[in-house]
């Protein structure tokens, strides 16, 4: 019973230190797609960063979401969602700690508008 309980201290510090590595005045920035943005592919690339990064020793995770769609986890500044039909879109970026738990208010969203393919020209 002791060593179980000297195991789950340990987990819980080692949580708390996670934690502690991303600085609590961090606030993520969305550098590219910019708000309201007309993309005129049917993809985007999202640029991001933490304006007050962790600790050198870690990295953090990032959840990205598309809309209604499933979460994407990436260790990466950037993604590259394809495939997008035209009209607008919302991306929101959080980042999280081992668990998979939301830092608070570590977080960003942005819209933008996927413009639809232009006619083609006559006669061809």
């Amino acid at each position: 019973m002791r060593t179980c309980m000297i195991g789950v201290l340990a987990l819980l510090a080692a949580l708390a230190a996670f934690a502690q590595t991303v600085s609590p005045t961090a606030s993520l920035q969305i550098l590219s797609p910019k708000p309201g943005e007309g993309v005129s592919n049917d993809f985007v690339s999202v640029q991001y960063e933490l304006a007050s990064p962790t600790s050198a020793s870690s990295t953090p995770t990032f959840v990205l979401r598309l809309d209604n769609s499933e979460p994407v986890q990436t260790t990466d500044t950037q993604y590259t969602f394809t495939g997008l039909t035209p009209g607008t879109h919302t991306v929101s970026i959080e980042v999280v700690d081992a668990n998979g738990t939301p830092l608070p208010g570590v977080r960003g969203q942005i819209q933008f508008t996927i413009q639809p393919a232009p006619p083609p020209a006559p006669g061809r």
